[in-house]
């Protein structure tokens, strides 16, 4: 092939309309785009939706064929947030794009879907009821702000507490401010909002959040002239006074810093991504120390967490939920395996998950779980268990209104680089349309049921020109819809988290308040299936965001896009890189964040370097087990029986108390249990060239 062959062929590969690609039957044109990948390189230009400030012109959607390939600018979040854009608040709300989400709607089609919309509340229950039109949606997202957001807002939530300042587990400012003595230093540093959003890892906002500093007077300065982590938030009472006092807010686990306002207007501190922060370090210091005596924490690695945790969701609401109890297998409850390490999944999807959870165990209308964290169990009506339904379902609703509304950031061109259009088309095309169990690509994963075999088989479809094809969709409507749960034996990913709902779990979910049962015993509305069997596997999750949601797998076990597709040159033992000290101060820093030092633009993640077995933080007896180049150890493997057999034991362990410590949770061992970055092999069967024409492709996203 001559130069002016190849060019030629590029020319036609990416020009709209002068190639069939809509549906790519033949698997020669597949083969075709392989090869000219490598040919074409960055020659390809832009071809598809227009960029650079260019004006869109309007779809004709009757010939899919000639819609562009990219997306004029990405969606993201809540059908209905994209819907009351710019029209006035009586317009009526069309239905949630999630509840198109049918069994039968993907029979056929390119996009499977195996978990289906479930309505759990009936329309005779009073507490249930969609907003009816924009300015009623609109109200529900300024509530469920304040109680979400935090920041000091009357009405912000915090763990436990809902969203009242009488809350059992809120410190006294006064702790607060005296927290650096914990540390060793030798009075309070100037910079002490940095240090402690360094040491546990929580971005300061890049608006107020305060708290009063020694000697302030909350009251009369506005709440304070201290800025606290997103983590936290000052509470106040109904009237507004601010009282001194902390609550602990969803962003431990919800929230995190990704580059700066400088990147990007949506990036900074960006609510609702996953977490980066160290859970062990924040309870250790938390109310003066006091989790430096307990044995238990929450997660394992920074930027991970229990966040589940079904056993001890079900012990706690065992203790008022009486209705549960009935034809529990408590044994079987008792015995069941920890869910463990958990990479806290982005909220901007929620709008495009019609379940929830990795599992999909909750259909995504049980939204009493949302508040599961703020139920006011230690308010002043704590544990009244009829005042903590009633809070819950005047609150639910609101909650998942702002979460659902949030958007997705944009890939920063300004800071990591331009979008190579043209291989962002191919790349397009290869993930809707390239069938990876071809006849020829001896993908050695069995083959999933339904679908294309492509990467939109399971997580989506997002390109205009495949939805608005009903070989695809069903509907335009449900571009970005993600509903299909991948058994084990083809994702192949770290099985720990879904042995965690045996049939214990399962029989509680069956007649929990959480499912929605009409009256005592009755079983829940939408409890999903009875058998724990049907949880063994994971849902693919919309890519919405993906390049800003690493690391990557349920567990947070691959540091980036190109090592999900390429599992050989995935890490056994690998630490992302932390930020540097410029204090001079010799403390604890968290993960570096900034773009253009710690993201890696090409393998779409943060970067990391690898970590040895033996080399600090990883001593052998404990950590280096189930490689081949080490033999496991009986502690290693009798820990890991505990944990499979007795979900909470994984929660007990050594209290965080040095520096050191902490620095050791920065390693992520992937032989720990639950923490393995096996799976996702079938990608394996992609090339070089095609996996980056797909990355620069979810760059779009």
């Amino acid at each position: 092939m001559t130069a002016v062959d190849i060019e030629r062929a590029c020319t036609t590969a990416q020009a709209p309309g002068r190639a069939r690609r809509s549906r790519v039957r033949g698997a020669w044109l597949v083969a075709a785009f392989s090869v000219l990948l490598a040919a074409c390189g960055s020659q390809a230009g832009s071809g598809g939706a227009p960029g650079n400030g260019e004006q869109a012109p309007p779809l004709n959607t009757d010939d899919p064929e000639q819609l562009p390939l990219l997306a004029d600018g990405h969606e993201g979040s809540h059908s209905w947030a994209r819907f009351c854009e710019g029209r006035p608040d009586d317009a009526a709300l069309p239905p949630d794009a999630r509840t198109l989400v049918q069994p039968g709607v993907s029979d056929g089609r390119a996009v499977h879907f195996n978990v289906h919309w479930e309505e759990c509340r009936s329309e005779a229950d009073p507490d249930y009821r969609d907003p009816q039109n924009c300015g009623e949606y609109r109200q529900w997202v300024d509530e469920g702000r304040a109680l979400i957001k935090g920041n000091g807002a009357i009405g912000a939530g915090s763990i436990v507490g809902g969203d009242t300042p009488d809350n059992g587990m809120a410190i006294e400012v006064d702790t607060y401010n005296r927290m650096w003595r914990l540390w060793g230093l030798p009075g309070r540093p100037d910079n002490f909002d940095q240090l402690v959003a360094n040491r546990w890892g929580y971005a300061l906002p890049d608006e107020p959040n305060p708290y009063p500093l020694p000697g302030e007077d909350p009251n009369r300065t506005g709440g304070g002239s201290g800025q606290l982590p997103m983590a936290l938030t000052q509470l106040r009472e109904a009237d507004g006074t601010w009282t001194g006092r902390l609550g602990i807010t969803c962003h431990v686990c919800h929230s995190a810093r990704i580059g700066s306002k400088a990147d990007g207007a949506d990036l900074g501190a960006v609510y609702g991504t996953a977490g980066q922060g160290d859970l062990g370090a924040f309870l250790s210091d938390f109310g003066n120390g006091v989790g430096r005596l307990l044995p238990i924490t929450m997660n394992r690695i920074r930027g991970t967490g229990n966040v589940t945790n079904y056993q001890l969701l079900v012990m706690l609401w065992l203790i008022g939920d009486q209705p549960a109890r009935r034809g529990i297998d408590l044994d079987s409850f008792i015995f069941a395996p920890a869910t463990a390490t958990e990479d806290s999944p982005v909220w901007w999807n929620i709008g495009h998950r019609p379940a929830k959870f990795y599992s999909g165990a909750m259909p995504s209308d049980a939204t009493r779980i949302m508040l599961q964290a703020y139920m006011p169990l230690l308010g002043e009506n704590g544990y009244d268990w009829e005042e903590i339904k009633r809070w819950t379902d005047a609150h639910d609703r609101k909650a998942e209104a702002w979460i659902g509304q949030l958007e997705a950031p944009d890939w920063p061109e300004q800071t990591l680089g331009e979008i190579d259009t043209g291989l962002a088309e191919q790349g397009a095309i290869l993930f809707h349309s390239k069938d990876l169990w071809a006849e020829g690509l001896e993908n050695p994963v069995p083959r999933p049921e339904g679908g294309n075999g492509s990467c939109a088989s399971c997580h989506g479809a997002y390109s205009p020109r495949y939805t608005h094809d009903p070989d695809f969709l069903a509907s335009p409507e449900m571009a970005g819809q993600a509903s299909f749960r991948v058994p084990n034996d083809i994702i192949g990913t770290d099985p720990a988290y879904t042995y965690a709902t045996n049939q214990g779990v399962s029989d509680y979910f069956e007649y929990s308040w959480l499912f929605y049962p009409e009256s005592p015993g009755d079983v829940g509305a939408c409890y999903g299936p009875n058998e724990a069997e049907a949880y063994r596997g994971y849902l693919a999750p919309p890519l919405y965001g993906v390049w800003a949601s690493g690391p990557y797998f349920h567990n947070g076990s691959v540091p980036n896009v190109w090592e999900v597709l390429k599992a050989e040159d995935r890490q056994p033992i690998w630490r992302r890189v932390s930020a540097p000290d410029l204090s001079g101060q010799d403390v604890v820093v968290g993960f570096d964040t900034d773009l253009e030092r710690a993201y890696d633009p090409d393998r779409m993640g943060w970067k990391y370097e690898t970590v040895d077995c033996g080399d600090r933080g990883t001593t052998p007896l404990l950590n280096c087990n189930n490689f081949e180049r080490v033999e496991s150890t009986i502690i290693q493997q009798l820990r890991a029986v505990l944990y499979r057999t007795i979900g909470l034991g994984w929660n007990l362990a050594l209290p965080v108390m040095s520096d050191r410590q902490i620095e050791n949770r920065k390693i992520y061992n992937t032989g720990e249990y639950s923490q393995g970055n096996e799976g996702h092999r079938f990608t394996d069967v992609l090339t070089d060239i095609e996996r980056r024409a797909i990355i620069e492709y979810l760059k779009t996203l």
